[in-house]
């Protein structure tokens, strides 16, 4: 466990990134992390598109592999 913690340290020593994830994560246990804000589509794409954020527009594509 003290290599995650090293590794998440040198992530945001080295790069700037920020985990989302708890301090201490537990093995086996699964975790979604906090939405970072950033960009947000205009009111009427995100009609269209069913979010206001593009990171989360994941279109249903039919057919296996998306084809």
């Amino acid at each position: 466990m003290d290599d995650m913690k090293d590794l998440m340290k040198m992530a945001n020593s080295q790069y700037g990134i920020r985990t989302p994830l708890p301090e201490n994560p537990v093995v086996a246990m699964a975790y979604v992390p906090y939405q970072q804000r950033g960009k947000m589509y205009c009111p009427e794409q995100g009609i269209v598109s069913g979010t206001l954020f593009p990171e989360l527009n994941k279109p249903f594509c039919c057919g296996k592999g998306g084809r």
